[in-house]
């Protein structure tokens, strides 16, 4: 299972640590910074699943930082009485941006953050799958899954791949009658315990016969557990 990632910004560091303030954190990793100059810059260099700001981060415009190659990433803004009302609603008008207003009550936080980061259904699944990478010296790398989802699959090889690179995955799932072919993206890289790399990898355009193929595997797979 791919886990989540998760990139808190606020200039209170212990903000995220108050009971009131808390959101789920099983299953993710948690990484946090102090502005939206230091939110950009890690954004280009890793991958999250969705960023949470305390506040309109000055100087960066972070929803637009969480769209990189057309992907967006979800953005939660908790909104201030400090914070510019005109600035607060420029980022509520963009569809991957949800505001939540302090002082919270009853844990909308929590109740959301539930929503945003909910794993779709994935079953573990080892089957050959081939990822060809463009470029100068196209090439292709092979290995197995250890998970699949309608929106991706968990990647193990010996090979090496770089993350936030495009590629091309194949792979034949058992019974189907036809191999199923999608571009898609390295989102994130996870140490095997065999010595190997698993590589989280998002499909990003997947034709809807072949959608089809893989939810129907998902359900069968599930009725018989």
């Amino acid at each position: 299972m791919v886990t989540k990632q998760v990139l808190l910004v606020s200039s209170e560091p212990n903000f995220f640590e108050n009971p009131e303030h808390a959101f789920q954190a099983r299953g993710c990793d948690v990484y946090a910074v102090m502005s939206g100059v230091e939110a950009k810059e890690f954004l280009l260099e890793r991958s999250v699943d969705l960023l949470i700001s305390r506040g309109v981060p000055t100087g960066v415009d972070v929803a637009t930082v969480c769209e990189p190659q057309g992907t967006a990433i979800p953005v939660v803004l908790i909104s201030g009485p400090d914070d510019d009302l005109a600035a607060v609603k420029a980022y509520n008008d963009r569809k991957n941006v949800y505001v939540v207003k302090e002082p919270m009550k009853g844990r909308p936080l929590l109740k959301l953050t539930r929503k945003l980061l909910d794993t779709p259904k994935r079953k573990f699944i080892s089957i050959l799958v081939q990822v060809r990478v463009a470029g100068e010296k196209p090439t292709t790398i092979f290995g197995k899954s250890r998970d699949l989802s309608e929106g991706g699959l968990l990647f193990e090889t010996n090979q090496g791949l770089t993350v936030h690179t495009q590629v091309v995955v194949s792979f034949l799932i058992p019974g189907a009658d036809r191999m199923i072919q999608a571009d898609a993206l390295v989102i994130r890289e996870v140490e095997g315990g065999d010595g190997g790399s698993h590589y989280g990898i998002k499909f990003l355009s997947i034709i809807e016969e072949e959608k089809q193929i893989i939810s129907e595997y998902l359900a069968s797979q599930t009725s018989r557990s």
